[in-house]
């Protein structure tokens, strides 16, 4: 008896599941062979990436205006941190030389929001540059936002940005 030759198989260049014909594109079985969209932001049933153009890279970056920078106190550089307690001048200091960086003090004030005491706690600003924001804060004002008794602890934090 002769032997019946059978078909050679050949490699399949796609791959075809067996099953339902309507593969889903994000994994599932569906009717769509559609890709899905990608989502990285917060408003659900949209696509796509959100942010500013313009932004910088800052998590507060999404939303309201795009940073540009400066010198001295600069919003989202920290500002007082003192419970209790604000500036009623915030001081500030112009940049003396073309390096960027920041500088961070530790405040102490009496009962009547004078200055006891200031000492630097970081910052990688030249010595010249630090002494202008301590002078300035040395010379800063700071009034009651609260009714709670006696002087307060706090920091500060300045940045210096070169254009």
């Amino acid at each position: 008896m002769k032997e019946v030759p059978k078909p050679v198989e050949k490699p399949r260049t796609l791959y075809t599941p067996k099953g339902s014909a309507n593969g889903g594109s994000n994994g599932e079985n569906g009717t769509s062979n559609a890709p899905t969209g990608n989502n990285n932001g917060d408003k659900p049933g949209s696509v796509g990436d959100q942010g500013n153009p313009n932004g910088s890279l800052d998590a507060k970056a999404l939303y309201g205006q795009p940073g540009s920078g400066g010198s001295g106190l600069s919003p989202g550089s920290g500002g007082l941190e003192m419970s209790g307690w604000a500036f009623v001048k915030t001081p500030n200091a112009s940049p003396i030389d073309n390096n960027p960086g920041f500088v961070r003090f530790k405040i102490r004030i009496n009962s009547d929001g004078e200055v006891e005491s200031i000492s630097k706690v970081s910052g990688n600003v030249s010595a010249a540059q630090e002494r202008l924001f301590r002078d300035a804060l040395e010379n800063a004002e700071f009034r009651r936002t609260s009714s709670a008794e006696g002087g307060a602890t706090g920091f500060i934090t300045f940045r210096v940005a070169v254009k």
